[in-house]
């Protein structure tokens, strides 16, 4: 069961220093490690379920990104419970 305590300490972050986030780094960033998904994911789920105050600049940013054929794969794998998979980790390796 995953642990959902991540989405009150985001909020929680967010709410109180959301003009302090460097959001073009962060963008940068995961552009740079392939975590474009993932984060475009969090950040927009964040803001539509919980009303996070994520600008929609970075939003879109992170929609307009392109993402490698393997960061997309990677991020369904893992998406989908690779743990409960037969080969587990092995594709992501």
């Amino acid at each position: 069961m995953p642990s959902i305590r991540w989405v009150a300490d985001a909020v929680m972050i967010l709410h109180s220093s959301p003009r302090e986030i460097d959001w073009d780094r962060l963008v940068r960033q995961a552009h740079e490690r392939p975590l474009i998904l993932p984060l475009r994911e969090t950040l927009t789920y964040l803001h539509k379920v919980f009303d996070a105050p994520i600008l929609s600049a970075v939003l879109y940013k992170l929609h307009s990104k392109s993402t490698s054929r393997m960061e997309r794969f990677e991020f369904r794998y893992k998406a989908s419970g690779y743990q409960n998979k037969p080969c587990g980790y092995l594709p992501i390796l």
